[in-house]
């Protein structure tokens, strides 16, 4: 096995820490509005400061399953998919983006879990996260449609999802359809290193 199938394997692995994360979120929605409310409150979606009740917590657990997840699996995928200096300097823009958006996920949920105001965290979280996606969509190569697909949605889908997102407009301000655009994101991402590291 070579470097790059590690990489990209670690970040399949990665992507499926985020999505239990994110498995975890869609439960506590499901069980009612309060675990709704606890899910839009560590996801950055309630500006007004809440109290750290039991779901608060729970959701708090998923949210560290989430950003860890993530993280690494931007950071795993973006280096696995580099094969020149020029992807490496992409690459390196990602690993930077992903790491900056995991600390900020990071420190809004200790904002959240103190009931202190979160500030710009959210929108630096997700504008960070953003980037990340983005330039990993710029190293996913076009030579089968789940891999077309994903670098479609990672360069063109997600950042005007993201936009209306941050500015609180439309669905996916909602926890609901947030969780459901992420679960859909990681496992294209999942699924697509599988499949390069199989061709690598």
């Amino acid at each position: 096995m070579t470097n790059r199938q590690e990489a990209l394997r670690g970040a399949v692995l990665a992507f499926a820490v985020a999505l239990a994360g994110l498995a975890g979120m869609l439960v506590l929605i499901l069980s009612g509005p309060e675990g709704a409310r606890a899910v839009a409150a560590i996801g950055g979606l309630l500006r007004d400061p809440v109290q750290a009740t039991t779901l608060l917590k729970w959701a708090a657990a998923a949210d560290t399953l989430l950003p860890l997840g993530y993280g690494a699996g931007f950071c795993l995928m973006a280096i696995g998919l580099a094969r020149d200096p020029h992807d490496w300097a992409l690459a390196g823009a990602a690993v930077l983006a992903a790491i900056l958006g995991m600390t900020f996920d990071f420190l809004e949920n200790g904002f959240v879990l103190a009931n202190e105001p979160i500030g710009a965290l959210t929108t630096a979280k997700y504008g960070t996260l953003g980037l990340a996606g983005f330039l990993i969509g710029c190293l996913i190569p076009t030579g089968t449609g789940l891999q077309a697909a994903t670098r479609v949605g990672s360069r063109i889908v997600a950042p005007p999802a993201l936009a209306v997102l941050i500015a609180g407009l439309g669905p996916f301000s909602a926890p609901l359809p947030l969780i459901l655009l992420l679960i859909v994101t990681f496992a294209l991402l999942a699924l697509t290193a599988r499949q390069i590291a199989g061709q690598a």
